[in-house]
């Protein structure tokens, strides 16, 4: 026989509806599984979710699956184990950031997700890892051989975490924000390292800053233990973030949050933030230095920092770089060597 739970979500919840951290935050998370599979069913009809059972009886882990029930009239979602009978109810789940029962509206709906196609990328980085090419040639008859047979193999079984990443680019390529939602709750419960599906929950279904701020953090802390230390030691992939594929969802949890604390003013953190990210990946294919030279100026920043800025792309030619170059120099007392010149570009431009 299973166990009874009767428990009040809220009490899981800190002031302003940040989820708790720790081993309640992980129980708080599989009960909020439950109620997302419960609240896209109408009322009154059971979901039988694919949500594994946490029970372990005899220290084996149950083979159960949870099915869930909206009881409207008692407010309450009732569930079970459809294996060892666990079961429970939940109350306060309404208004929640697992409520997924009211509809949202077609103009609220998200277009299509470019991130999904990273799918591909990540599938062929897996592919080509544990291979030696002698020559281009060999490496070109392999991805034609790629080409031609429609699609990239699985040669080996996946990791928990890239099992949680497939199941993240599958909700990027579904258009209703409820399912995106439900499939990001599923992926933690595949892998609580899988940053992505924090930065989705962020992004869709924060009620507020501060529940915002704490998925990004959680999404940037699973994205550290799913890279390992070594990745941002110098010997490592620093300089190369991005670029590897793995460290993706990771830089995009640390965008997010440096976002969420600037917009909750606290703007210094949000700088130290975006400025690491630049050493990580001074490629800046995220567009870092645009939101950082911004935020410099606003913030009225020593001209030593918008200069050191200036230096690592000096031949940046986007019109915010021309412009921020020569509003420094102006700031400057006019005195800058690349005032002329940057003023003059900006005319050009």
């Amino acid at each position: 026989m299973g166990d009874t739970w009767i428990v009040d979500i809220t009490h899981y919840l800190l002031p302003g509806g940040i989820l708790v951290g720790g081993p309640a935050g992980r129980i708080a998370r599989y009960f909020g599984s439950i109620i997302a599979a419960a609240s896209t069913r109408p009322a009154g009809v059971w979901a039988d979710t694919d949500l594994h059972c946490r029970r372990r009886p005899g220290r084996r882990p149950c083979p159960g699956h949870i099915r869930a029930l909206r009881l409207d009239a008692q407010d309450v979602v009732k569930w079970h184990c459809s294996s060892c009978d666990d079961n429970g109810l939940i109350q306060s789940w309404k208004g929640s950031m697992w409520d997924l029962s009211q509809p949202i509206p077609d103009e609220q709906a998200p277009p299509p997700d470019r991130r999904a196609l990273e799918r591909t990328i990540s599938d062929l980085t897996r592919h080509l890892a544990d291979r030696q090419f002698g020559s281009f040639d060999e490496l070109n008859a392999c991805m034609r051989d790629l080409t031609t047979s429609g699609g990239v193999p699985r040669d080996r079984p996946l990791t928990p975490v890239e099992r949680a990443q497939d199941i993240v680019y599958d909700a990027w390529d579904v258009e209703d924000p409820r399912e995106r939602v439900r499939l990001a709750l599923k992926a933690l419960e595949v892998s609580p390292d899988c940053a992505d599906a924090y930065v989705l929950l962020a992004e869709e279904a924060a009620r507020s800053l501060g529940q915002a701020l704490s998925l990004y953090e959680r999404g940037v802390a699973a994205g550290e233990r799913a890279l390992g230390k070594r990745a941002f030691e110098d010997e490592g992939y620093v300089g190369h973030f991005w670029g590897i594929v793995e460290t993706r969802p990771y830089m995009r949890a640390r965008r997010g949050l440096a976002m969420t604390l600037w917009q909750l003013g606290r703007k210094e953190e949000a700088v130290e933030h975006y400025r690491e990210m630049l050493r990580l990946n001074p490629n800046d294919n995220q567009g870092i230095r645009y939101v950082l030279l911004a935020a410099l100026l606003e913030l009225d920043a020593k001209p030593d920092l918008l200069k050191e800025l200036f230096e690592l792309y000096p031949d940046d030619a986007m019109a915010d770089w021309l412009y921020g170059r020569a509003l420094l120099a102006f700031r400057d007392g006019g005195g800058h060597p690349g005032l002329p010149e940057a003023a003059r570009r900006g005319e050009a431009g």
